[in-house]
């Protein structure tokens, strides 16, 4: 049974704001032996029950690429940069990370960012939660860095209006804590074809348009569901 992406945390009025914007996330990419893939899901679903546990996180997920055996994703949001420095040096991180070192093809590529659009991190009234074949998005994009602030800019024009699409979960946008041009996208949709709906809409290809003359790399959208 897939289940919800969003990263929740009890917060109200106007602390959502604040605890949103002190937030820490982070995104790790894994990418091991296909033949691995059942093993590594339970590697990985044993360390989201221990991190989720930790003083400091305020969510942890992890999620297999659709049609990709072997890729996988981990997203996290923590109190602040200090927490998840404290819980990168611990010995369940070093533990869950050291069993992926027999299997892995590369390197597993990690990135801290902040939220600067779309979602807070609590619930939010009225969105239908996740259920079986709620589709996860993770994209990461980047522009150039003189084109980084019209890239945020689109970025927020794009989040608010893909948080009134009837088919949302839940919808963020980060921006990479040590560049500035680098953003990630965390998108959940109750189906796919709530997706494809989302990907056909108007403020869908605006947006694409708007950033492309300042792209600094081909925009990278994976597709995943969330590990039982």
């Amino acid at each position: 049974m897939v289940r919800a992406a969003a990263l929740a945390i009890l917060v109200v009025g106007g602390t959502a704001r604040a605890a949103d914007e002190a937030a820490v996330f982070d995104v790790q990419y894994v990418d091991v032996e296909p033949r691995a893939q059942a093993k590594v899901a339970t590697v990985l679903v044993e360390a989201r029950a221990q991190a989720r546990k930790t003083d400091g996180n305020l969510g942890f997920q992890a999620y297999g690429e659709l049609g990709r055996p072997g890729r996988f994703a981990i997203v996290s949001a923590w109190r602040d940069q200090k927490a998840l420095d404290a819980y990168g040096a611990s010995a369940d991180s070093k533990q869950w990370h050291a069993a992926l070192d027999p299997v892995r093809v590369a390197a597993v590529d990690q990135r801290a960012f902040a939220w600067i659009a779309g979602d807070p991190l609590g619930t939010v009234a009225g969105r239908p939660p996740a259920a079986r074949g709620a589709v996860q998005v993770i994209t990461h994009m980047d522009s150039i860095p003189t084109f980084k602030d019209e890239a945020a800019a689109a970025l927020k024009k794009l989040a608010e209006a893909s948080l009134k699409d009837p088919g949302l979960v839940r919808y963020q946008v980060l921006v990479q804590t040590n560049r500035g041009n680098h953003f990630q996208l965390l998108e959940t949709w109750r189906d796919q074809k709530a997706l494809d709906a989302h990907i056909a809409a108007a403020p869908t290809r605006q947006f694409r348009d708007a950033v492309q003359p300042g792209a600094g790399s081909p925009y990278d959208e994976r597709l995943y569901k969330a590990l039982d």
